[in-house]
């Protein structure tokens, strides 16, 4: 099943299931955070998910 949704900003959003795996997801993570040019250092999704709680207080 894959769905055409439009937001409030006008933007048009396409979302389609895909079956992957845990590993694959944290490679495409990376690969964004890499490829950000924001970035000022390393993140990695396991910063994101390891801590109990939302780290709010620091700059990515």
């Amino acid at each position: 099943m894959s769905m055409v949704v439009r937001d409030a900003r006008g933007f048009t959003h396409y979302y389609e299931e895909i079956a992957t795996t845990p590993d694959s997801v944290r490679d495409a993570f990376d690969l964004m955070v890499r490829a950000s040019p924001g970035a000022s250092r390393s993140l990695s999704l396991s910063d994101l998910t390891d801590s109990p709680t939302p780290d709010t207080t620091r700059s990515i």
